[in-house]
Formats: C-alpha cells, structure tokens, sequence
C-alpha cells in the first residue's frame, strides 16, 4: 500500500503538468520602447506602455501539409517524366531523319553509279561481274523509285 501512495504521489504531478501544457497556448504581445524599438514578447509590456496582442497563427495540419507536399512532388516528377519522355522521343526523330538522310545520300550515290554504261556487281560468292544491261535499268529504276519515295 505504501509504494501505491508514492506512486500516485509521484504520477499526479506529472499528469497535471501534461495537462497545464497541453492547454496552454502563450499570447503574444508587441509594444514599442521609449527609443522606438519594436518588442515582441510572452510577457505584458511594462506598466503604461501601449500594446498590441497578437494572436498565433492556428497549429498547422501536419497530415494535410504532407499530403500536398506529396502531391506537389508526384506533380514534378510526372513533368520531369514527360519532359525526359519528350527528349527521347525528339533524339530518336533525330536520329532517324540522320538515318533516312544518310539512306539518300547513298541512294543518289548509288543512282550515279547506275546511270554510268559499265556497272559491276560482286556476286554472293565475292566474284566481281559486269551488269547486263536490264540488271543496271532494274536497279536504276528501283534506286530512283526509292528516292522520289522517300528522299526530298
């Protein structure tokens, strides 16, 4: 029974003190000094001093705050996604209208190549041969088809 009454003897304070500070919410005051200096304090002015009471700002919903927070952030990275995807996309239209310029330029080679009398070939084999002449027109006809088609 005795170390019930010190116990109770010991926790009653402390719970009163928990519930003095939960409760309590300081007022703030500012006033201005005889030099001109602006004071905020917790505690009233001196005496005959003028005063303002202000009042604090209301306690900020942490839950709240977070959950824009964490909206705000999937809002930045959705914008930085799109933007990396936009990049990537226009580095790859780059790169295939450098391909399909390089095609061209190969082809218009390739054409000159045709319209010459004597064009040879190599064979699968590796042999060089001289083209017939409807060879060198099928190929000339396919390489300028492929060029009107696709190059500007």
């Amino acid at each position: 029974m005795p170390s019930r009454i010190k116990t109770g003897a010991l926790l009653a304070p402390v719970i009163l003190l928990g519930l003095l500070s939960f409760n309590a919410q300081g007022k703030i005051y500012k006033w201005v000094d005889e030099n001109g200096t602006t004071h905020y304090t917790q505690q009233p002015p001196p005496a005959g001093v003028q005063s303002k009471t202000i009042t604090p700002p209301p306690d900020v919903d942490t839950g709240a705050a977070r959950e824009q927070m964490k909206k705000q952030q999937e809002r930045a990275q959705k914008y930085m996604d799109d933007r990396n995807k936009a990049k990537q996309e226009e580095a790859k239209k780059q790169q295939q209208a450098e391909a399909q310029k390089r095609a061209c330029e190969q082809a218009r080679t390739r054409l000159q190549s045709f319209q010459r009398p004597r064009v040879n070939f190599v064979d699968k084999d590796g042999t060089r041969r001289r083209a017939t002449e409807e060879e060198r027109q099928a190929q000339l006809k396919k390489t300028q088809e492929y060029i009107d088609k696709n190059c500007n």
